[in-house]
């Protein structure tokens, strides 16, 4: 019982080695529940039960365990819908960057491969469950300069997202207003292979 008391709901979830559902767990994951938590010191996390769990060949498609690896592994298309909402939406950010960049005059022949290699090679060096959106990011640097006692700053706080959607074609209030909370992929893909 008191094992019990020191874990998260992950925990309870990736210990069951039987099929659950997957509604529970990946809410639990797109709300952002942590892979690593470890109530007690060198006690076990939800990652490395699951890993003991695929080791023993007991993470099979359908249980806890496997839903865990594969938010645990980089950002793809396929493991999208496992992130935080925070994460997904700097996913479709930076997806709208690499259009962009892909339609570009130096890049239009080669258009879909820029696409391709964007997905599938960048994007998951950029993503992690923990990263905010650029969004997030230029408000919460503007409310600080606008709160702080001089208030320099404050233009250069937005610039950044100015500037990322300036630079490519999008104005920044179109892509905010675009997005919304956790913009959302097709399960189990997007274009390009992924």
């Amino acid at each position: 019982m008191a094992s019990l008391i020191r874990c998260t709901k992950l925990h309870v979830y990736v210990g069951r080695p039987w099929p659950c559902t997957k509604e529970k767990v990946v809410k639990l994951l797109r709300e952002g529940a942590d892979l690593n938590a470890c109530v007690n010191p060198n006690g076990p996390t939800p990652l490395s039960l699951a890993t003991e769990a695929a080791l023993a060949l007991r993470a099979g498609k359908g249980t806890a365990a496997h839903y865990v690896l594969q938010a645990a592994a980089p950002w793809s298309c396929a493991t999208h819908h496992f992130f935080p909402a925070a994460a997904r939406e700097r996913a479709w950010e930076l997806i709208v960057v690499g259009y962009q960049l892909s339609r570009r005059a130096p890049f239009e022949e080669y258009s879909q491969a820029i696409m391709d290699v964007w997905l599938t090679c960048i994007m998951a060096y950029a993503i992690e469950r923990d990263t905010p959106s650029t969004l997030d990011v230029a408000v919460n640097s503007s409310k600080a300069a606008a709160s702080s006692e001089d208030g320099s700053g404050g233009a250069s706080a937005l610039r950044g997202s100015d500037d990322l959607g300036g630079s490519f074609g999008v104005e920044p209030s179109v892509l905010g207003a675009s997005l919304g909370a956790g913009r959302e992929l097709p399960e189990g893909g997007c274009h390009g292979g992924c």
